[in-house]
């Protein structure tokens, strides 16, 4: 059936092959004169940019639309109207380089794909259907991703805008643009057995299985566009902590990817966290029973995150709202991060799962000091509460400077790849059996010049680690460490069956040779360089 679905659609001319789908001239190769570009328009403005096709240029040296920006202060497209079916999915691609980039912006962006439905003549904007934008390529192809998906009940009309930020100059090449029918994986019917608990070694249990839940954040203002969950969940990443709100089919496309969601259930009343949806304190309970009552059936979700570094002053409020959640749905664990990791015990009643955020790297040559935060935030909070609790921590991927403009004035950066993976592992060694990373967002609003795919490449480094150790992260503790010769050196251990193994973290800069003594184990030399870590088998 599928098989003669897709050549009805290529009957048709909706997916997208040489010809682009329902485009008129998708690779720019049609003859072009006096600045007209046969099925594509723009509003001529030389003071703005300038507009070519060029021979010679395009991918494969086949022909290319080239926009010569010049002005920083205003936006530029050029656009093609096209009609798709209503309640269709399509995806849209194109290839794009640049030469002589420069961005003005705090947060860096450049040109993308940008998707305008036309309904009852006017223009309406969904952004997360558009591409996210493209930075520096240094000469090469970058490619440009969105979705569209035109309203059931609107007229299926699209405009599709190759488009540049105001705040860019430089030159821009688009080639082989293409619009193709989009067929999503099938969505889970939801199960009792999606219910999530943890166990007697403080595991995540889901679907009556060990489950290490690896994933991002989601800021508020980055969309859950269909582009980046298919980015994640090509990945070896499990879950997702969105600030915003998905709705039903949302987390349907989270669920046929195999992302699990920690709903946002963190809104309250007279905090920053409210985020408009609530009135009063009356309207957020509400507003949680229904949340709640929606998404708990759903196969998407893995829990519910209740607490965004609220402190014990608000302790009260934290108890309340677990009360809330877990009356409403006792089948699925809720999640909160805290930033006093010694205030431990005063949140064992606001949340099943403590979580911590130790964010060290700053650029101001203190991560050498800080680092150590990593380790010590997750082990003393299981150390206050007794190991009473599963612990996640949030990993830092961002550049300080996206939030802070002081610290931005004097010098930020974001964490290297050799950081990124120490963080990681240091977290692990401390206790944490859940990784999240802050956030996407950050990977694609770097305020210092980072490329996404760049910094995109580090997180998913760090992140394969932990997936080739997930066996072991998930296995029960080990043996006792009785010795470490140096404090740089971090140690966990595991019973994986019948052997012993440790994970030894060395969280200096500076290469150490140490040696790490284990109950009823033979002592372990590791020789280990700046921020490296081993997972050993330890000998009786």
């Amino acid at each position: 059936m599928m098989r003669n679905m897709l050549a009805s659609l290529f009957a048709a001319g909706l997916i997208a092959g040489a010809s682009g789908g329902p485009l008129v001239n998708p690779g720019f190769e049609e003859p072009a004169s006096d600045g007209v570009i046969p099925g594509w328009t723009y509003d001529r403005d030389d003071a703005v940019a300038t507009v070519a096709v060029v021979p010679g240029e395009g991918v494969g040296g086949t022909k290319a639309l080239r926009i010569d920006k010049r002005s920083p202060d205003k936006w530029f497209s050029v656009r093609q109207r096209i009609r798709l079916t209503p309640g269709g999915h399509y995806r849209v691609t194109c290839r794009i380089r640049t030469e002589d980039f420069i961005c003005r912006n705090v947060d860096l962006t450049g040109p993308n794909l940008l998707v305008r439905h036309i309904i009852g003549g006017k223009e309406v904007a969904i952004p997360a259907q558009s591409s996210r934008p493209v930075t520096e390529t240094s000469g090469g192809w970058a490619r440009a991703v969105g979705h569209i998906d035109p309203p059931a009940n609107a007229e299926g009309e699209v405009e599709l805008r190759l488009s540049i930020h105001f705040s860019v100059t430089g030159r821009f090449y688009f080639d082989d643009i293409t619009v193709e029918a989009r067929v999503d994986p099938p969505v889970p019917e939801p199960s009792r057995a999606d219910a999530s608990i943890v166990d007697e070694h403080n595991r995540l249990l889901v679907d009556g299985k060990p489950f290490l839940p690896l994933g991002f954040y989601t800021e508020a203002w980055d969309p859950f566009t269909v582009s980046n969950l298919d980015l994640v969940a090509s990945g070896p990443f499990n879950a997702l902590v969105p600030y915003s709100f998905p709705d039903r089919r949302q987390m349907d496309l989270c669920a046929a990817r195999g992302l699990k969601v920690l709903y946002n259930a963190n809104v309250y009343y007279g905090t920053r966290w409210a985020f408009g949806k609530v009135r009063s304190e009356e309207e957020e309970t509400e507003w949680i029973g229904r949340t709640v009552a929606e998404f708990k059936d759903h196969p998407a979700l893995l829990g519910w995150y209740v607490n965004d570094e609220f402190n014990f002053a608000f302790r009260d409020r934290l108890v309340a709202r677990n009360r809330l959640v877990k009356s409403l749905d006792p089948r699925h664990v809720t999640w909160g991060v805290h930033m006093e990791p010694r205030d431990s015990r005063w949140f064992l009643a606001c949340h099943d799962v403590l979580g911590v955020d130790p964010y060290p790297i700053s650029g101001n040559a203190k991560e050498m000091k800080r680092l150590k935060l990593c380790y010590e935030h997750p082990s003393v909070a299981l150390q206050t509460v007794a190991n009473m609790r599963a612990l996640w921590q949030v990993i830092q991927a961002f550049d300080w400077g996206m939030f802070n403009e002081e610290m931005l004035k004097g010098g930020t950066r974001a964490p290297t790849r050799d950081e990124l993976s120490a963080m990681t592992q240091l977290a692990i060694a401390g206790g944490a059996s859940g990784i999240f990373y802050l956030s996407t967002t950050a990977l694609g609003s770097p305020v210092n010049g980072a490329e996404f795919h760049r910094r995109w490449a580090d997180v998913l480094a760090a992140a394969n680690e932990v997936k080739a150790n997930e066996a072991t992260i998930l296995s029960p503790p080990g043996p006792a460490v009785t010795e470490v010769s140096s404090p740089s050196l971090k140690v966990r251990t595991w019973s994986t069956g019948d052997r012993q193994v440790a994970l030894v973290v060395n969280g200096s800069y500076q290469p150490i040779v140490g040696t790490v003594r284990c109950a009823g184990c033979a002592p372990l030399e590791v020789n280990l360089g700046g921020l490296a870590h081993g997972y050993y088998v330890l000998q009786k």
